[in-house]
């Protein structure tokens, strides 16, 4: 699947989901809304990313990132709107698992374009922390994002006690499950 084709999926997404909101007269703060606003924050990151990179001449493939978003994001959507005490429950945490895997992906290839680009050789072990610290530094940024928008629309979807802290150990369990399977055989 080309990149264009993942691009206009999240337009014709972003609309869609826009017409529905906006037919059922959402307000900011509510769920629909702050979601709304994450999904567009979290395309423009990715976006903003890519930009910088070819600005920087490093070569990536951002597709993979892209399309799982497009697909959690979607699915997201459908809780929402069919099963929002699901979607609490369950689809807040397994996103924070997502965002760990995109991150990571993400991370894994800004490191070997840099390593490529600069001709830097790591062992193993040492790929592997960049990669864990960029992720987990994603995740950490994300937290305030959220934190963010939920000031800026009133959402409070900050959740209480120990949200955050559950939200960045979720975002870890992604980063090491693709640290697992992505990066097993991979050279640094």
């Amino acid at each position: 699947m080309k990149i264009s084709h993942i691009r206009l999926g999240f337009l014709a997404y972003l609309i869609f989901l826009f017409i529905l909101l906006e037919l059922n007269n959402f307000s900011l703060g509510d769920l629909n809304s702050f979601f709304f606003f994450y999904f567009i924050q979290l395309v423009i990151l990715l976006e903003a990313v890519n930009f910088i990179l070819k600005r920087l001449k490093l070569i990536v493939d951002i597709k993979p990132a892209l399309l799982i978003l497009l697909i959690y994001t979607a699915g997201n959507s459908l809780t929402l709107a069919y099963s929002p005490q699901l979607r609490e429950i369950i689809f807040n945490r397994f996103g924070h698992i997502i965002s760990g895997v995109i991150y990571t992906l993400m991370a894994t290839e800004i490191i070997k374009a840099a390593l490529t680009k600069t001709k830097l050789k790591l062992t193993k072990p040492l790929y592997l922390l960049f990669v864990f610290s960029f992720a987990s530094t994603a995740g950490v940024f994300n937290e305030i994002i959220e934190l963010l928008l939920d000031i800026a629309t009133g959402s409070h979807r900050i959740g209480p006690g120990f949200d955050t802290a559950i939200d960045l150990l979720m975002n870890t369990v992604g980063i090491l499950l693709t640290l697992l399977v992505v990066n097993r055989d991979s050279k640094a």
